[in-house]
């Protein structure tokens, strides 16, 4: 009998049979494998539907680029983990056991409508917060080369911490990073250089001091580009400072005032990096300089 079951295993068979379960008589494939006998089952064919004939507003197919298909590789490759099987488990049915065991011991059973949308996680502020299980990598508009990610947004800059100044334990006196690693938000107001002459005194950038104009009497402000990505430095590692010292003013870092200092490896310049012991620590990647793909 052994050697029947091993047999459409050798040649590369299944056998077909039909069995009735929950109602339903079901269509199934027997194949051998290992010394045992499997039973798959599958589907009729009139279950086997055309989703386009069915669904009338089905898009259309895109012819990709080939630089648009490498990208699209790039963030798959960046979104993928070892998978462990272990890690996946039923969690309806422990919920349902756990739901039959308090009702047994006489416990209250409290009712959760959950999250109405996205996945619940918790904020950098420390509240539990509602995020779409959304990722976005940024990526080089020069050479299509992803730069940061993947990060979840946020709906606005968080609090700069305005602890810059004060010694750390790492002995630097830089600020806590605005932004914590895994996240990114828009800086809606102008950022970064250029600076122009200003008669209101207020900070030259968010996150920056207050500068004065050293050829006139007023103050200096950005005149820069709005939506800059604001980011933790360390999750665009990859990119290398300006080799032209013309744009690493400051001294005890980076103070963003000399123009975008952050390339790409291909050579582009795609950020501003702040590290003074007088502004905020965040990376800013210049809107034009960077494109998002969000999945």
């Amino acid at each position: 009998m052994t050697s029947v079951w091993g047999a459409p295993e050798h040649a590369g068979k299944a056998g077909l049979a039909m069995f009735a379960m929950r109602g339903k008589e079901y269509l199934t494939a027997v194949r051998s494998e290992n010394g045992l006998l499997e039973l798959h089952t599958m589907h009729f064919a009139d279950e086997v539907r055309d989703p386009h004939s069915e669904v009338g507003d089905l898009p259309e197919k895109v012819k990709l680029s080939p630089q648009e298909v490498k990208t699209a590789e790039q963030l798959i490759g960046m979104l993928a983990i070892e998978w462990n099987p272990d890690e996946w488990h039923d969690t309806y049915e422990e919920q349902v056991k756990k739901l039959v065991e308090d009702k047994l011991a006489g416990r209250e059973i409290a009712v959760s409508a959950g999250p109405p949308r996205g996945h619940q996680r918790h904020r950098p502020d420390g509240m539990v917060g509602c995020y779409q299980l959304r990722v976005t990598v940024f990526v080089c508009t020069a050479c299509d080369r992803p730069i940061a990610g993947p990060l979840t947004k946020l709906p606005e800059v968080p609090a700069r911490p305005m602890d810059q100044g004060f010694p750390k334990v790492d002995g630097s006196r830089r600020a806590t990073p605005t932004l914590p690693l895994g996240f990114f938000a828009l800086e809606p107001e102008s950022w970064g250089a250029p600076l122009v002459p200003s008669d209101e005194c207020r900070e030259v950038f968010a996150g920056g001091p207050c500068l004065s104009d050293p050829d006139g009497g007023g103050f200096l402000v950005s005149a820069g580009p709005r939506n800059t990505v604001v980011l933790h430095p360390d999750d665009a590692s990859g990119l290398q400072p300006h080799p032209d010292w013309k744009h690493s003013g400051g001294c005890c870092g980076f103070d963003g005032q000399s123009g975008l200092n952050q390339l790409c490896p291909c050579g582009a310049e795609v950020g501003t990096l702040i590290s003074e012991c007088n502004t905020a620590y965040e990376l800013h990647l210049d809107p034009g300089q960077v494109r998002s793909i969000t999945a």
